[in-house]
């Protein structure tokens, strides 16, 4: 698996060593860095990677997709939003008021 992992696009992993990735250790990191920066041929490469049924289960866990990642896996994998982490739990970090 880790030769197919080394066919992702270049800028994904540009700050991490790719060889050193294992796909089934480091799963959520990425599944998480395709969705916030990757495209249709990254996320098709993390099709033949991860079934289907464990690449929606983990963007459940995701507390950190942005809301633009967030709502293509709610519509691309048909996640309910009410399942997923992201959605539910409400940041550790307070906004600051606009005065």
């Amino acid at each position: 698996m880790k030769s197919l992992v080394s066919k992702f696009s270049g800028h994904l992993f540009w700050d991490v060593e790719i060889e050193k990735i294992n796909s089934d250790k480091h799963a959520p990191f990425l599944i998480e860095r395709v969705l916030k920066k990757g495209n249709l041929e990254d996320l098709n490469l993390l099709s033949q990677i991860f079934e289907t049924k464990k690449i929606v289960s983990i963007v459940k866990e995701l507390k950190n997709l942005d809301p633009k990642s967030a709502n293509f896996a709610h519509i691309y994998f048909d996640i309910p939003k009410n399942e997923m982490i992201c959605y539910t739990k409400n940041p550790s970090q307070t906004k600051h008021w606009i005065y």
